[in-house]
């Protein structure tokens, strides 16, 4: 199979709500014990 990759000069990303150390914690404090809601 051959894969095209489509180049996105114009495009940036948008920037995420959330730190990527936060993203990280949060299934790290649900193993923990704390339920789901709290979380959110």
């Amino acid at each position: 199979m051959k894969f095209v990759l489509a180049r996105c000069e114009d495009q940036t990303m948008s920037r995420s709500r959330f730190t990527e150390g936060q993203i990280i914690a949060m299934p790290k404090e649900h193993e923990a014990g704390l339920p789901v809601s709290d979380l959110c």
